[in-house]
């Protein structure tokens, strides 16, 4: 089986360097970029199993990612969970209209809570390409 390879988008390097190191440890290959047009370019190949994307970023919100990804193809069917500490309903009710398979807050949520939501969102997502 190929190692799964993950595409994480956070502005804040401390928290991003955190949530990289306990996904590498668990098996997965990560790449992090720091803002939507890093994120940008890195989707237009779209080697990505998973994306892991924060809303409020440098250059190009999560939103406007969510749309251009949904638009351009590439990364289409790709499952995106969001880590935000945007917590309003109106947030999470867009970023699940724009496709989001999942939201989560991040103060809510340990980076443990984040490990086993990645695991079971690529289980899932995995069982469907194979139906």
């Amino acid at each position: 089986m190929k190692q799964q390879r993950l595409l994480l988008v956070e502005d804040e390097k401390l928290i991003a360097r955190a949530y990289q190191l306990a996904l590498e440890k668990e098996g997965y290959l990560v790449d992090l970029v720091y803002d939507g047009q890093q994120a940008l370019s890195a989707m237009d190949t779209c080697t990505y199993d998973l994306i892991l994307l924060d809303l409020i970023l440098p250059h190009i919100d999560g939103f406007e990612l969510m749309q251009r990804k949904n638009t351009q193809g590439a990364c289409k069917n790709t499952p995106i969970i969001v880590l935000s500490n945007l917590g309003q309903e109106t947030d999470i009710a867009k970023a699940k209209e724009l496709g989001a398979v999942n939201y989560l807050v991040k103060a809510d949520h340990s980076l443990n809570d984040v490990l086993r939501i990645v695991k079971r969102t690529l289980e899932k997502h995995q069982d469907r390409g194979n139906e």
